[in-house]
């Protein structure tokens, strides 16, 4: 009886063995099958594109591209205000592929509890915005606008595409 017990303990052991092994390979074959996704040797580093800047959200100067000797601004064309859905909007000078977006909130907005992620690629990036409550907020609304803005706050954003 109990070498009964052990064989059928092994045999199931063989089964599900081979169950993960064969799914695990299933999954790998059909994800590597994308005609989108690259190894490091089909897309060097030379051929990624690194741009990015500076946002300031400003009670009176508004939204733009904060630049100066020391914060320079790379591929984007322009920052602004939805004025469908009052995201923050950021338009590249080029449509390529986004392998990335990073965007992250200084110190002043981390203090104020804000937090945002990046949604959409290419040439037009929009940031939804969030406060401290997890209420999205809607720039186009000054109340909304004002738990945002101030003379030191700024987003860090980093695009990399191919």
């Amino acid at each position: 009886m109990l070498q009964k017990v052990k064989k059928s303990l092994s045999n199931r052991f063989v089964i599900a063995l081979l169950t993960v092994v064969g799914l695990f390979g299933l999954g790998t074959a059909v994800y590597a099958a994308s005609e989108f996704q690259f190894t490091n040797e089909q897309v060097p580093t030379t051929d990624i594109k690194i741009s990015g800047g500076v946002i300031r959200i400003d009670p009176v100067e508004g939204v733009y591209l904060h630049t100066n000797n020391t914060h320079h601004s790379v591929g984007i064309e322009s920052v602004g205000i939805d004025p469908n859905t009052g995201y923050l909007h950021i338009q590249r000078y080029k449509g390529d592929a986004i392998v990335s977006v990073v965007a992250t909130p200084d110190e002043t907005l981390a203090a104020k509890g804000i937090t945002f992620g990046p949604s959409g690629g290419g040439r037009n990036t929009y940031l939804k915005l969030y406060n401290r409550d997890g209420q999205l907020l809607d720039l186009r609304k000054q109340s909304d606008y004002d738990q945002v803005a101030s003379s030191l706050s700024n987003v860090w954003i980093a695009f990399f595409s191919h």
